[in-house]
């Protein structure tokens, strides 16, 4: 579907293009009429002004129509861009040691097989500013960037110096709130493709892919592949791409689900304390016996909390309860080994993980201030904490399975939904991390997907 953004904004325009969006920008030609009071209404109705001045001269064929429009205000009075350096000086001494309103409104219009549906909604957002000296005023003047700026400013240029702090979405105050747009539009089964130009050009690239398990590979709780990403994944294999299950599962559970796939893949077992490649154990890493015997006790006394640890081929179990033996044997299917003292386990402990019943989060800040700086603590589930060795986790496998294998991290593409995968994504430049992950996960992705299967067929076809 053709996207158009109906602005001539560079500000809108960089927010699109920051994200990987394909565009036309058409400004609109139409002039301007203010008939509503209200700041909100205002933007709402010239954005939907802007939108529908384009869909008049667009509708050869299916497309997507942004429409945005901002203004600022102070105390409910509207200040529009200044129309002269006095202009402009007035509005920043009204501003300057105050806080007022920034208001976008944004109209979307989706044309799909000769149908038409209409979305116009606002976002606001409150700032902050500095005091500034009259000195300051005169010399922001003279770098002409506030001239042609609702308000007479430019947060993400050299006004934001004077800008204290904002309480909303950051992007309503720069022209377009990109968040609100996607979701939105999501709403209306519309996903915006993120693979740029640029992507497409060096995706060719790509020599190893890496993708976690639970919640990326394997969504809504599932313990098996679908048939599509086997699919997809034995005719990247074909190409010679190599493909790796990075996960804190134990290594015979995922041999065991990628069935003959394994044979050509790469396992990154127990959150990175293992890592095995055509049968051969390539990293290998151990907790400290005497810390490990320190941490399992500690867990096991905490109230509704289970212990898994992890050897090469088994976990070892002393259960507290029946429903965490049934999920480890008969819903995860792993190896396991029940004991009557997990501290009498001969096996080096590659993992120690705690299980949590409804939920790991009341004891995450007691194991991570007890134990965080003497092994590496992460979260991998609603209900899960692992602990490795110190310094060891997905990520750092992966930096030495690149160096092994020769492989940079332009070369890499990663997918990953949890803080397990943190380090990971980071050796990646074709970084995904899934829609439906929290958002702060998506902070260390250069990309989302709803899922993994679309990128490997996407890449398939572009090879």
């Amino acid at each position: 579907m053709k996207i158009i953004l109906a602005s001539a904004s560079p500000r809108r325009k960089e927010l699109l293009e920051q994200i990987g969006i394909e565009f036309l920008c058409i400004p609109s030609q139409k002039e301007e009429k203010i008939i509503e009071k209200e700041p909100d209404k205002v933007v709402e109705d010239l954005s939907r002004q802007k939108a529908f001045d384009i869909l008049k001269r667009e509708l050869k064929e299916d497309c997507l129509i942004i429409g945005a429009d901002t203004v600022v205000a102070l105390d409910g009075q509207i200040l529009g861009k200044p129309k002269g350096e006095e202009d402009t000086k007035r509005m920043l001494s009204l501003l300057q040691g105050k806080s007022h309103k920034v208001y976008t409104g944004v109209t979307l219009i989706i044309y799909k097989n000769g149908e038409t549906k209409i979305k116009t909604f606002s976002e606001e957002a409150k700032v902050f500013m500095y005091p500034m000296t009259e000195k300051e005023i005169l010399e922001y003047i003279e770098s002409e960037e506030p001239m042609d700026k609702a308000g007479g400013y430019a947060i993400q240029g050299k006004g934001a110096v004077f800008i204290k702090k904002v309480e909303g979405e950051y992007n309503t105050v720069v022209g377009l709130p990109i968040g609100r747009i996607y979701q939105e539009l999501k709403k209306e089964g519309i996903l915006l493709s993120m693979r740029s130009k640029k992507m497409k050009s060096k995706i060719q690239k790509v020599k190893l892919i890496v993708s976690d398990l639970d919640g990326t590979l394997l969504q809504n709780g599932a313990q098996a592949l679908e048939e599509r990403a086997m699919i997809a994944i034995r005719k990247l294999q074909k190409r010679g791409i190599l493909f790796a299950a990075a996960s804190g599962r134990q290594y015979p559970n995922l041999e065991r689900m990628f069935q003959d796939l394994g044979k050509e893949m790469i396992f990154i077992c127990e959150n990175g304390a293992l890592v095995i490649y055509q049968g051969e154990t390539l990293i290998e890493s151990f907790i400290e016996r005497e810390l490990g015997i320190a941490l399992i006790q500690d867990i096991y006394q905490r109230k509704d909390c289970e212990v898994l640890l992890s050897g090469k081929n088994t976990s070892y179990l002393h259960p507290k309860t029946e429903a965490y033996l049934y999920r480890i044997r008969d819903v995860v299917k792993n190896n396991i080994t029940i004991v009557e003292d997990l501290t009498k386990v001969e096996e080096p402990f590659l993992k120690i993980s705690v299980c949590q019943r409804n939920g790991i989060e009341p004891s995450m800040a007691y194991f991570q201030q007890r134990w965080g700086t003497q092994v590496h603590a992460t979260i991998s589930g609603k209900e899960w904490m692992d602990f490795t060795k110190l310094g060891v986790n997905k990520g750092t496998s992966l930096e030495l399975l690149q160096k092994k294998l020769k492989i940079q991290k332009s070369e890499t593409m990663v997918f990953g939904d949890n803080e397990n995968d943190i380090e990971m994504l980071k050796q990646a430049e074709y970084s995904f991390v899934m829609e439906n992950a929290k958002e702060e996960m998506k902070n260390y992705g250069n990309y989302t997907t709803k899922s993994v299967e679309e990128i490997l067929e996407y890449l398939e076809k572009e090879l």
